[in-house]
Parts: structure tokens; sequence; C-alpha cells
């Protein structure tokens, strides 16, 4: 562990302790905690493993992409559509993720795999929430009309984008016209036309209102994509692919919009998803990290599964959150047990939350403390009588760990760890080596340098 190999995660006295992963890990800070310059930070500069990196608010590509461009060799692409700290950053990259659709229709080996994946991406873009809903059928139904829209597009135009998607379906004229053609359609073995016979039985009288519910369901969810808007732009074609991460060092950084959070997150979850897709059916090559940062603030839906198979594709995944109750709130309670069933090393950065310092404390568990005891007895001249006793107790309880300043760290079947935290700001040659975090002006971020490498 001493050895600079793997992620750092912490000093124990002077010497850093670097965790190699295998498949999946999980790094836990409140705000303010640390976890950035403590660790999401350190992983981009020292480690020349191809990485798809969430980056929600674009200050991880300003402070590493020049440093893995030079050190590392890789190709940057930058998937920006607001144009975050375009001074710095320069033109964005494309990426269309409905492009595995067109992958899927043009290549005879794939083209089976057309409705499954465009029904995972519209589950993608409108997924289940985590309690249950009386509107299941509706979004189903809106899925349904998602679906058809990406098939039909592909098919009949041989491209399909979000934007072209939703002026399909805001157009109730094209939408029907749509649906005539395809319903006599006999591609797809004639799927297709079982779908717009579908939709257009739904369509007959007294189903009228039914299918403007799930028409509105659809749009929706794509009106972030509408033409005027950033995304549309961004998502309009694809400038690389993700499996050329298997074949190239290439790091890619999706910067989000801040001031538009909830539509960023919709398209951010999208790309995952194609991304983990197409890495997924391209295991040849290299192998690639998925560093989560900002986990809780958008869905990845199929993100718990993916945990429990990571390893086999050559896949390792690092999620950054706040807290273990977020996660619960964003896919479940179930998902959390996997959450932490599934990560081979977790890096606990404080929290204030009851519920994580109690299963923290749970975790460390308990050490016997013994303690003696001493009595007079009865006469002041008598002997000395001595007692031993031994007693359980945990090895922080709960208030301790809420407390503690150092990181806990569990790692594989090693005993768990306290560490110091230090930032890459605190370490040479990195402090030198990133750029100036554009939020707080042009001068390098430096502390007490507590590391040399």
């Amino acid at each position: 562990m001493g050895k600079k190999r793997g992620y750092l995660a912490g000093l124990f006295g002077k010497v850093p302790i670097w965790l190699p992963l295998e498949s999946s890990g999980l790094v836990l800070s409140p705000a303010g905690g640390g976890k950035t310059v403590g660790f999401v930070i350190p992983a981009l500069m020292s480690n020349s493993t191809n990485m798809i990196a969430a980056d929600l608010k674009g200050t991880l590509a300003a402070i590493t992409r020049r440093h893995r461009q030079k050190k590392f060799g890789h190709k940057i692409f930058t998937l920006n559509p607001a144009g975050r700290f375009g001074d710095i950053l320069g033109p964005g990259s494309r990426f269309n993720p409905l492009k595995i659709l067109e992958k899927n229709w043009a290549d005879a080996k794939r083209f089976r795999f057309l409705i499954s994946d465009a029904q995972m991406l519209a589950k993608q873009l409108l997924p289940e929430p985590v309690k249950e809903s009386n509107n299941t059928f509706f979004r189903n139904g809106s899925r349904k009309l998602l679906v058809f829209a990406f098939v039909y597009l592909v098919i009949t135009t041989g491209k399909v984008t979000l934007s072209a998607a939703l002026r399909l379906l805001s157009d109730m004229g094209e939408i029907s016209s749509a649906l005539y053609a395809a319903s006599v359609d006999d591609r797809l073995d004639g799927d297709l036309a079982r779908m717009a016979n579908d939709i257009l039985g739904k369509m007959s009288e007294g189903s009228s209102e039914q299918l403007e519910s799930f028409r509105e369901g659809a749009l929706q969810v794509l009106e972030p994509f509408a033409p005027s808007g950033v995304l549309a732009d961004a998502t309009d074609d694809s400038d690389f692919d993700f499996a050329d991460l298997r074949r190239m060092n290439a790091t890619v950084y999706i910067i989000c919009d801040p001031t538009q959070m909830e539509a960023f997150a919709s398209w951010l979850g999208l790309v995952m998803e194609a991304a983990k897709t197409e890495l997924i059916r391209n295991t040849d090559g290299k192998e690639v990290t998925l560093m989560i940062d900002e986990a809780t603030n958008f869905k990845f839906a199929t993100l718990p599964a993916l945990l429990t198979s990571a390893r086999e594709f050559k896949l390792c995944i690092w999620l950054v959150a706040q807290e273990l109750e977020q996660w619960a709130h964003v896919y479940g309670r179930e998902a959390l047990e996997t959450l932490l069933s599934q990560t081979e090393v977790k890096i606990i950065h404080g929290s204030r939350s009851y519920k994580t310092c109690h299963l923290v404390s749970n975790m460390l568990g308990d050490y016997s403390l013994y303690t003696t005891s001493y009595n007079k007895g009865t006469s002041v001249f008598g002997p000395i009588g001595v007692s031993e006793s031994e007693t359980g107790r945990k090895m922080l309880t709960p208030d301790e760990v809420a407390r503690c300043e150092q990181a806990i760290v569990f790692a594989g079947n090693n005993p768990p760890m306290l560490l110091d935290k230090i930032g890459y700001h605190e370490v040479h040659p990195w402090w030198k080596q990133a750029d100036p975090n554009p939020l707080f002006g042009k001068k390098k971020y430096k502390g007490r340098l507590r590391l040399w490498l």
C-alpha cells in the first residue's frame, strides 16, 4: 500500500497510502469535507488510467486537463454544452447519446439491439421513482412513444437525435403520419409496425386523452433538448466514440451547468448510460475508470447493477458522494445495500448524518477494554483486593465518527485504517502541475507541503 500504485487515500504518519482498485470504490464526505482536493483531484493527477469524469462544475477539467494531456499523453474530450470556462478549456466536443441506435441499425451484427437499447435510453430519460407510484402505466406509455420516435427516425432517416424526437412528438400531424407509415413497414421483422399499430389503437375514440397524457410525459423529458437550447447543438452529432477509450489514451470530462442542473442531470445520465453500454460491448483493450463525483446529483439508472459486474468488463468505478442517505433517496434502500456490499474500498472523510455515523461505527467493530479495580476490604489493615474486568467498546462511537478529522478507510479484507487527509495542494509536484481553480482566480492553490513524490 505504500508504493505509488493506485489511488492516494491519505498519509499514515509521513507514508502515503496508495490503494489499488479492481472494481468499485466509495468516497464519502460532506460539503467542505475535502473529497475533491483530497481524493478526486489527486486521482486525476496521479493515475494514468483512461477516465470518464463527471465534472458538475467544470473545475476538475480546468485544474487537471492540461496535466493529464502532458504527463500521460491523453487525448482530452470535454463535453461542455454550456461552454463553462471556455477561455481555459476551449471548444467542447459533441456527443449524441442516441448515436448507439444509429450504430445498431447500420451494423447487421447489432441491429437486434436496436429496440432494447431504445428502451434503455427511454427508461434513463424517464426512470421509475424510488417510491412506488400509481403513474407507472402513464410512464410506460410515455416511454413507448419515446421508443417509437427513436426507432422510427433511425430506420427512416438513418439519424436520430433528441431534438429530432422532440420535433416529431410535438406535432400531432407528424406523429399521425409517422404512425400510419410505420404501421405497414415490415422492417425489424415487423416490430416497428407492431409498435405503430399499438399506439394507433390508443388513438381511437375514447383513448385520445390517454395518448395525450403519454405524449405530454415524453415531451417533458425531451424539452431540455429543444433546438434553441445549448444541449441541442451538443447532442446533434458525435465527435468521438466511448469505445475509443479501449484503444487510445484518453480522458473524457462531462461538464454541467450548475444553473441548469435539472436539465443537465438528464443529459449527464444519458451520456453515462451510452458510455457504459459501449464500453461493455467493447471490452478488448484498455481498462477505463468512471470517476463519478457528486454521484447523487443525477441518476444513472443502471449504476447499482453495474457495481456488481464492473470488474468483468474492465471497468473501475469511483463513487464520490456527500451522504449515504442521498444515495438511498436517489436509488432506493436496496441499492444502498448493493453500494455497501460491492465497493471494495470505502474512504470516509466524515459525515454529518447520524445514520451514516452509526453505520461507520458498526463497520469499525468493537474491541475489548480491560479494567483493573482495587478495594481495601472491610478492614484498613486487611489485604487489598484486586479484580479485573473485560468490557466491549466501539472502536469509534457514532459521535466520535462525526468529530473525526482523519479519513477512515476500509480496503478489502485489511483492518480499517485511520489516515491523515492530504490535498493535492500539499503535494510536490502536484501543486505546481495543477492549474488554478477558475472559481478562485488565477493563482495556483498551494498549502504547506507535506509530501514529495
